[in-house]
């Protein structure tokens, strides 16, 4: 099994996620965490993780933050802006 939490990306894994969402659209989400999504640290980080998905893996490209006191967090892109 890969490590857990990932400590190296370059590693090419892909892990299975079990998990229960609160689910949160429209006015709901804050305008700080669309910013967030939209800077270009975030798109960046994003991008390198839509190219390391191998083709036809069925994987979803995710950027997980080390924040330490913080917490670990994982923001996965499930699905392509319409």
């Amino acid at each position: 099994m890969p490590d857990l939490p990932p400590t190296h990306e370059e590693k090419g894994h892909t892990y299975s996620l079990l998990y229960r969402p609160e689910v949160k659209s429209g006015a709901q989400v804050p305008a700080s965490f669309r910013k967030f999504l939209a800077s270009e640290w975030f798109r960046k980080a994003l991008s390198q993780s839509e190219r390391a998905v191998p083709v036809g893996s069925g994987a979803k490209p995710a950027v997980f933050m080390d924040m330490g006191r913080e917490g670990r967090w994982l923001v996965v892109r499930m699905q392509e802006a319409r």
